[in-house]
């Protein structure tokens, strides 16, 4: 119990003996701790837990039977979405992979959580704050392949989201991640190839030649280029 008691002891608030009991006795259904069952029953326990505890190693460490760290868990709703800053600044890797290849990002952008895809984002914006470790691993996002072949780019194209497309597009080139290369596992896709066959809005076409121009030149595995008879292929001159 001393974990416990040293929560309490930090618990500095109004009414203070009777926040303290309350917490105590939320904090005895997780006397293991289950940081994971922690956060999916009680959001706010949880976030009082991390802003007390932000050096536990345990549960930067902690890893469910998916293989989920607890940032995969803050990124399946945007109630938690507050919680992705703070947990990636105690250590939480953000390029942890679950059992289907996923990182945090992954699931937040199949889920469509935008609340927890722009917290991602405003990391970025701000990474001047952050050490080289942090900033490495949030570029190494990028590069990370799910077990069905994609990046959290290609996600973007797949769940036809123009706006995440081009802010992920834009960060790629503002900190120097090479996208262009990243084909789809399998078939040797490339985004735009993959934003073709996913019939997606046009808008998604015009983003990825606009950020890669690059990449009407470059053929898959079949040695098709991506607007080979297509309607698309009028764009390029």
């Amino acid at each position: 119990m001393t974990k416990y008691n040293n929560i309490i002891t930090n618990v500095k608030i109004k009414h203070e003996n009777k926040t303290k009991m309350k917490i105590l006795m939320a904090l005895k259904k997780y006397i293991s701790i289950n940081y994971h069952q922690m956060l999916a029953d009680n959001p706010y326990l949880f976030h009082k837990y991390l802003h007390l505890h932000n050096n536990d190693k345990a549960l930067v460490d902690s890893i469910n039977n998916y293989q989920e760290n607890v940032l995969h868990i803050a990124c399946k709703s945007d109630m938690t979405s507050t919680l992705i800053k703070p947990l990636i600044q105690c250590g939480c890797s953000p390029t942890k992979q679950d059992l289907q290849g996923r990182t945090p990002l992954h699931v937040a952008l199949e889920l469509r959580q935008y609340s927890c895809i722009k917290e991602f984002l405003l990391l970025f914006h701000t990474h001047m704050l952050y050490p080289k470790e942090i900033v490495d691993r949030l570029k190494h996002m990028f590069q990370i392949y799910n077990r069905a072949g994609h990046t959290i780019v290609h996600e973007a194209v797949i769940r036809n989201e123009p706006d995440i497309l081009r802010e992920l597009l834009r960060i790629c080139q503002q900190h120097d991640i090479n996208v262009l290369d990243n084909e789809v596992l399998g078939s040797g896709d490339t985004l735009l190839h993959l934003a073709i066959n996913r019939k997606v809005d046009t808008e998604i076409i015009d983003i990825i030649i606009d950020y890669l121009p690059e990449i009407v030149h470059i053929s898959n595995y079949s040695g098709m280029l991506a607007m080979d008879g297509t309607d698309a292929e009028s764009k390029v001159t």
